[in-house]
């Protein structure tokens, strides 16, 4: 099978750039040819280790340098751009000719030129975010935007979700050709006591920004960060709200007991020698790190936000799941896990356990049959 997969770009470490880099390793080495098509990469190299076997290609159609140029010259610039890229991706698509394309909701600006390929064409669409906040919208801009979105959706073979929730949104704006897969887990260790855990430490993985509301992280802390003196938060991540949280560190009078560390390649290790991972998004398209900090024996407390939480931890038995957006029954979630040693160590055990099902083996297969299928109906 040849498979495309068209992204933005792979320049950064983030949760979905690094599942398709994934899938096409995964899938280069199964013995299908893989290609990875982008279109605002230019020269620079890729945040994630590609297989040697896979192909990459560059259409060469970076909008965001389009800030360059006067207000007036943007929307000309826009056109010629979109042309450039409608040329360029068709004549790739004629000439190689792939079995299925694959992009993500992710690609919004281009959509519609990927999906208008002169050549029939199986194209795929994952959904690695929450509809429900990534699309929905009160604006009549945003709405009418909208509308035409989802009209070009429809013309794809088959929407993939990583959660019931997300894809009960996509149904209800009449999207039929709709499956569910999750995420698979690149690394699931088979031991978990081989590392020795620091015994009074949270941890907190993902991108510094307002999505992830790390300051509700900080606030519940604060209200039991006197009762618990020995405990503290060790926070691994970057970007625009960065100053932001650090204000809000010294702010709480915290400093020395919530500390920034630079995103690690090694956050497995960090996992493994943590009480307890605790995620406070507004959203979530699927909450990767919640499997593979879970994976590596420790529970995860968590706001019940869509979509990926609720369907991941099971409640009380793999970790806690707090009201979404209180800050303080986080902060009694938390208070619980701290307080009850016993109980923490068994949700680590069963967290451990339920995390095998997302194994890369496991999950993987089932992209790749899913990938066979769409293909197989195609040309049945």
């Amino acid at each position: 099978m040849k498979i495309f997969f068209i992204y933005r770009y792979f320049t950064t470490t983030g949760g979905v750039e690094r599942t398709l880099i994934d899938k096409a390793n995964y899938l280069v080495r199964k013995g299908h040819s893989v290609t990875i098509v982008t279109f605002e990469q230019g020269r620079h190299p890729f945040a994630f280790e590609l297989d040697d076997n896979v192909k990459h290609y560059e259409l060469d159609c970076r909008r965001f340098t389009l800030y360059r140029y006067p207000l007036y010259k943007r929307f000309f610039k826009l056109w010629q751009m979109n042309r450039t890229f409608v040329r360029r991706w068709n004549d790739y698509v004629h000439d190689n000719k792939p079995d299925l394309v694959i992009t993500t909701t992710n690609s919004g600006d281009f959509l519609r030129e990927i999906l208008t390929v002169r050549d029939k064409t199986n194209i795929v669409i994952e959904s690695h975010t929450a509809f429900v906040y990534d699309m929905g919208s009160r604006s009549l801009m945003r709405k009418l935007w909208l509308i035409r979105y989802i009209k070009i959706i429809k013309r794809c073979k088959m929407i993939i979700s990583l959660t019931q929730g997300d894809a009960r949104y996509w149904r209800g704006k009449g999207v039929k050709k709709i499956m569910v897969l999750p995420n698979p887990l690149v690394i699931y260790p088979e031991t978990i006591n081989n590392v020795e855990k620091d015994p009074y430490r949270i941890i907190f993985a993902g991108r510094f920004d307002k999505v992830k509301r790390i300051d509700m992280l900080i606030s519940a802390f604060a209200l039991i960060a006197d009762k618990y003196p020995q405990w503290h938060i060790d926070v691994f991540g970057a970007g625009g709200e960065h100053e932001t949280i650090e204000y809000l560190i010294e702010n709480m009078h915290l400093v020395g007991r919530v500390r920034i560390h630079k995103p690690t390649s090694d956050i497995y290790s960090e996992y493994h020698k943590s009480q307890m991972l605790v995620l406070c998004s507004r959203y979530e398209g699927f909450g990767l790190v919640l499997i593979e900090a879970m994976s590596c024996g420790i529970p995860c407390v968590s706001f019940d936000c869509p979509y990926g939480p609720p369907e991941i931890i099971k409640d009380h038995y793999t970790g806690l799941l707090a009201k979404n957006g209180d800050v303080a029954d986080l902060a009694a979630k938390m208070d619980w896990l701290i307080s009850h040693e016993k109980e923490r160590h068994e949700m680590g055990v069963n967290a451990h356990h339920y995390a095998a099902r997302f194994k890369k083996e496991v999950v993987m297969k089932k992209w790749e049959n899913a990938y066979n299928a769409l293909v197989g109906d195609s040309t049945a």
